[in-house]
């Protein structure tokens, strides 16, 4: 068990054992102290890596450098992070809050239930892209239209019912909320390989800030 889990563990624990499950900033706080936790391991092994590596004699990266990378990215992680949590606010201002989320939390489960076999993108194109970059554009088409076309056939076709009844355990009205809200997460499986793609190819032409 990583240390991250089971710091989460802890954390819950306590909160059980002291009676303190009474409001929703509880879960807030259990995930605030992995975040924590991940932050101060990881601080920890860049320090031992770093002390081992700096005797080798390697091109000296300045801090205009990192910073060239690093904001591009904090942007990207702040806005996946915080998306999330906007949509949920909006979902809770609606006339019937409880059947929105539950059919927004459904459909994003199974956008990246069909997205988590095509997940590689960036490290295929790292790999590979310089060496075929004609097989590499294609497996990108491939995993771009293969869970779009997917969850279309779910969305527009009987078997999108009968999946969300009988494989998901939904009622026939959650079922048929879900499946619309599914309908506008083709969208991202359809682009979120190609923003990997541009993303690892910027990485091989060393242009990260873009």
């Amino acid at each position: 068990m990583s240390v991250r889990p089971l710091g989460m563990f802890v954390v819950t624990y306590y909160f059980v054992w002291s009676g303190q499950i009474d409001h929703s900033m509880v879960g807030a706080v259990i995930f605030l102290s992995g975040i924590a936790i991940e932050c101060i391991i990881s601080v920890w092994r860049c320090h031992r890596i770093v002390k081992k590596e700096i005797k080798r004699r390697e091109p000296a990266v300045e801090k205009r450098d990192i910073y060239a990378f690093y904001p591009p990215l904090v942007l990207y992680l702040s806005f996946q992070t915080v998306i999330i949590p906007v949509i949920y606010a909006f979902l809770g201002n609606i006339k019937d809050a409880q059947t929105g989320m539950a059919s927004f939390t459904m459909a994003l489960s199974i956008t990246n239930l069909v997205l988590s076999f095509f997940m590689y993108t960036y490290q295929i194109i790292l790999q590979f892209f310089k060496e075929n970059r004609r097989a590499v554009f294609h497996c990108v088409i491939v995993f771009s239209l293969v869970p779009s076309l997917l969850l279309a056939f779910l969305c527009y076709s009987s078997a999108g019912i009968w999946f969300m009844a009988n494989v998901m355990g939904t009622s026939i009205s959650l079922a048929e909320s879900s499946l619309t809200v599914l309908q506008f997460f083709i969208l991202k499986t359809f682009f979120f390989p190609w923003v990997n793609f541009l993303a690892a190819f910027s990485c091989c032409k060393k242009t990260q800030k873009v």
